[in-house]
């Protein structure tokens, strides 16, 4: 559904309701479907990531490879959706995560242990196309890895306890 005007520009008719629907349809796909590399689908190639783990990124073949590896370190997952807030281009889904954690995770190695986080990702939807993602999604886990040995010890102990206590990770 897009309207061209005259000359070349282009005007973005999408609904708030079908920016919605593509913000839900990634998360199913992509991290619910654990196809990393299908995020391409989604991006436009000038996507601008920004994440606290990772940093800012920009660009889809600078992107994908870190979702391929974040999402390839877990198994399992399930992202539910809990809360959706909507404006203009702007979509922000809060969600509750859980997934196995069956390989390296930010340096952090397999523990075969479940996790539980929350993630509030914001995504601006131009066109069809994710062109902004602010993730949190994964904001904790740069603790995780700063505190590497400290946490290590907690695995030991059957806990993330940084982020435990936070409420952010939680062990089963």
């Amino acid at each position: 559904q897009r309207v061209f005007a005259e000359e070349t520009e282009m005007l973005d008719t999408t609904t708030t309701d079908q920016r919605v629907a593509i913000a839900r349809e990634y998360v199913d796909r992509v991290f619910n479907g654990q196809d990393g590399e299908r995020a391409r689908e989604y991006f436009s190639p000038d996507i601008a990531f920004h994440a606290l783990t990772v940093g800012d990124l920009k660009g889809a073949d600078s992107v994908v490879p870190v979702l391929v590896a974040l999402i390839g370190a877990l198994s399992d997952v399930d992202a539910q959706v809990q809360d959706v807030i909507a404006s203009g281009d702007l979509v922000a889904l809060r969600q509750v995560v859980k997934a196995r954690h069956t390989g390296n995770l930010l340096g952090i190695p397999a523990t075969g242990r479940d996790l539980r986080w929350d993630a509030v990702d914001i995504y601006r939807i131009n066109e069809a196309h994710l062109d902004r993602a602010d993730a949190t999604r994964y904001r904790d886990a740069s603790i995780v890895r700063r505190q590497r040995e400290r946490e290590i010890a907690w695995h030991v102990n059957g806990e993330i306890g940084a982020c435990r206590s936070r409420g952010v990770f939680a062990h089963r």
